[in-house]
């Protein structure tokens, strides 16, 4: 009498090989598309964050002045009362703003920067305008500063 092991073939093993091969290399893709998306998401969201940080500053820091005075091309000083000095320098790179000693910078740049002037004093502004790249979308930000009569006539 012949005994024959039950057992499976070389080309069995050789097909569910090669089975198994197909979906490890499908959900390798899957996982590295997965993966990119997260890279590009996190991206976004970085640029995202810096640029709500810098219009919830910049609309702080121009409430609380009492005047904002254009000192050169790109830089805006707002002076607050006994806060002291709020001094932003609009690159197009990075936007950097300085409160006394601790200088702060946000990581997108101005384009199309534009400084709204008093009509009766030199150098005041009442509003601020450019844009921001975040993504591949230019974004406005504006900021207006009304002032007091007192701000107006004091020199």
């Amino acid at each position: 009498m012949k005994w024959r092991v039950k057992a499976f073939t070389i080309v069995e093993l050789v097909v569910v090989m090669i089975l198994t091969a197909i979906v490890i290399s499908i959900a390798y893709a899957g996982y590295a598309l997965v993966g990119k998306s997260l890279a590009n998401y996190m991206g976004s969201s970085k640029v995202l964050n810096e640029y709500l940080m810098l219009t919830r500053t910049l609309d702080r820091d121009f409430d609380r002045a009492t005047t904002a005075k254009d000192s050169s091309g790109n830089v805006v000083m707002l002076k607050a009362g006994n806060d002291g000095t709020v001094v932003y320098a609009f690159g197009e790179e990075a936007i950097v703003r300085t409160a006394g000693t601790v200088a702060d910078s946000f990581a997108i740049g101005a384009r199309s920067l534009v400084f709204v002037h008093q009509d009766d004093s030199p150098g005041l502004v009442t509003a601020i305008g450019f844009d921001v790249m975040v993504g591949r979308e230019a974004i406005h930000v504006s900021c207006a500063k009304v002032y007091a009569a007192k701000e107006l006539i004091e020199p």
